[in-house]
């Protein structure tokens, strides 16, 4: 938890106006924040705190390599991410929205340690491959990848083979 300490604002020190924070996520801050979190990565989250009188405006960027396992060839490499996110947070009791939070009162510190996660987490493509062509030494698992493409290849004519449509085209419809 001490770790999370680390993502607190002091808001009640800073002046009105914009202030800038930088922080280091990997490993260990994803599990700080979700314990059954299994995500290791080489981010930075840059943070441009607006304070004003009547609201603070977060501009959240995430920049790294998230470092997985390829869903083509299964090889653990680094994919890169990068992500701008801006919320805004308002005094007062209404229901939070996509961009906006509302906080009962202000108080002196604002910990943003959740919003960093979700952000982070949002910048995670679906699909995790990269193209691994131009990149030397090739972190694809190359072998699969030659012997996956032959196997498409394979599928793709048998499917020419079976097409839907040559038996429509045996119907007979002159009758």
């Amino acid at each position: 938890m001490n770790l999370l300490r680390s993502f607190t604002i002091p808001v009640k020190g800073l002046k009105i106006g914009q202030h800038e924070f930088s922080w280091k996520l990997e490993a260990d801050f994803f599990k700080a924040v979700n314990t059954e979190s299994n995500i290791n990565a080489d981010l930075e989250a840059f943070v441009i705190f607006d304070k004003r009188s009547s609201m603070y405006i977060l501009n959240i960027e995430i920049k790294g390599n998230l470092i997985d396992t390829c869903d083509r060839c299964l090889e653990t490499i680094p994919i890169p991410i990068e992500g701008k996110y801006e919320f805004f947070i308002k005094q007062g009791t209404s229901e939070d929205e996509a961009d906006l939070i509302f906080l009962e009162s202000f108080d002196d510190e604002l910990n943003i340690a959740t919003y960093i996660y979700e952000y982070a987490v949002l910048s995670f493509p679906l699909i995790k491959t990269i193209e691994c062509d131009g990149l030397e030494p090739k972190p694809c698992n190359t072998e699969l990848l030659k012997k996956w493409e032959q196997e498409t290849k394979l599928i793709e004519r048998e499917e020419d083979k079976k097409s839907v449509w040559d038996a429509l085209n045996k119907l007979n419809l002159d009758k």
